[in-house]
């Protein structure tokens, strides 16, 4: 038996299609239909119905109202407009309400988000010319649920992480214009459904760096050099998150000094190096459990680059968070430059290491000079939070000024 999808309009077999709710009528009349399309679906908590019922977006989106403080949509004709008001104004925390399976790494979620991206406005952006790395980022947020069928749409995973009230949100790979654009429009919608507090942080993962001893040390001496000078571009307690944690925890170290990538190698894996890059983390053998590595918690985090055949990133670990575009365009670029300088020089010596003479290696000179404008900012945010006893880097309001979020570097 075939049937019309209802996102589609296209003729379907039955048996490939899930029947779903198109419409619900003011007296509780259930109307159905049949899609393939998942994604497009929501997830709609009806009181005249005593359940939950699975709705297609586009046939029902007038009838709805989501509800920021319990993470799912609601029918509009059962609620009052000043409850509607409360439940889209309170962000809620707590929960996870999705239909798919909690996860703790996106990288066990990739599969039911791939493919199904959607780019509102793909733009060029000049970083993507130097930009040679995978790109994926890590929101943590305090509260606040984004609708499961944006999440579909915008890249955004949602997964459980203990140190934080809300979820983090993790962005699926980012590649290249649509992978920038589709960042631009996934920060929209993060401020629109979600807030951060001081327990939150931005993690950035860079894939497609070498896997090979000597690059990998290479990029070990670049970050071991710059940490200190990136104190001044992030604020003062980056380094000390037990100094403002409720758990009273440290998620970012200062990096030990090694000898040679060999003791690199045992001292954060546990084990000696016999040459793959592929096996599993002695202390967390399934990976299921990564808070039992605890040399992950460093402000670079090699652990997935080190171990493991899948999601082999390098990890930036020391951001604020921020929904910020242009502040994070601008750590792209510091970021991918460290990379790119460390995969490119033979060896390196600590004690030239120097943030502007990596830009000016790796970036054509035009960048350079815009790069220095935006590196300057940074260092007076840094200040001026210092100033201000603002140590966590809380209060945004000078950011916002100093990094306009719509503009493109």
């Amino acid at each position: 038996m075939q049937v019309i999808d209802e996102v589609t309009g296209k003729l379907e077999s039955k048996r490939r299609c899930k029947k779903f709710v198109t419409k619900i009528l003011k007296d509780n009349t259930v109307i159905y239909g049949y899609t393939r399309q998942m994604e497009h679906t929501i997830v709609v908590q009806s009181r005249g119905l005593g359940c939950s019922v699975t709705a297609i977006w586009d046939t029902i989106k007038e009838d709805v109202f989501y509800s920021n403080y319990q993470g799912c949509y609601k029918l509009k004709n059962e609620y009052s407009e000043t409850s509607i008001l409360k439940e889209t104004l309170i962000f809620g925390q707590g929960g996870f309400p999705y239909t798919f399976s909690r996860r703790y790494e996106a990288v066990e979620s990739f599969d039911i988000f791939s493919g199904k991206q959607s780019v509102i406005k793909e733009k060029s952006y000049p970083i993507s010319k130097v930009l040679k790395y995978t790109i994926g980022l890590e929101f943590e947020t305090a509260a606040g649920y984004i609708p499961e069928n944006l999440c579909f749409r915008d890249g955004l995973i949602p997964l459980r992480d203990g140190s934080i009230s809300g979820l983090e949100y993790s962005t699926v790979v980012l590649k290249g214009d649509r992978g920038l654009s589709l960042l631009e429009q996934q920060l929209s919608t993060l401020k629109k459904y979600t807030e951060f507090n001081k327990e939150c942080s931005l993690h950035i993962h860079f894939g497609g760096f070498p896997l090979d001893p000597a690059k990998v040390w290479n990029l070990y001496q670049v970050c071991l050099g710059l940490q200190n000078q990136l104190r001044s571009l992030v604020p003062a307690y980056t380094f000390k998150s037990s100094e403002y944690k409720a758990n009273r925890k440290d998620y970012c170290n200062l990096l030990p000094t090694y000898r040679n990538f060999d003791e690199l190698y045992q001292s954060l894996v546990g084990r000696r190096f016999l040459g793959s890059f592929e096996q599993p983390h002695p202390n967390d053998i399934r990976r299921e459990a990564k808070w039992r590595i605890p040399t992950r918690y460093y402000w670079v985090n090699f652990i997935n680059l080190l171990c493991y055949r899948v999601n082999k990133t390098v990890e930036f670990r020391l951001l604020r968070p921020s929904y910020n575009f242009k502040k994070i365009q601008v750590w792209l670029y510091i970021l991918n430059a460290i990379l790119l300088y460390a995969e490119s020089c033979k060896s390196v010596s600590l004690n030239r290491v120097n943030l502007q003479s990596i830009i000016e290696a790796v970036y054509p000179r035009e960048l350079v000079d815009k790069l220095r404008t935006e590196l300057c900012k940074l260092e007076i945010l840094t200040q001026n939070q210092s100033r201000c006893a603002d140590l966590i880097g809380g209060d945004l309001i000078l950011e916002n000024k100093l990094f306009p979020s719509n503009e493109v570097i």
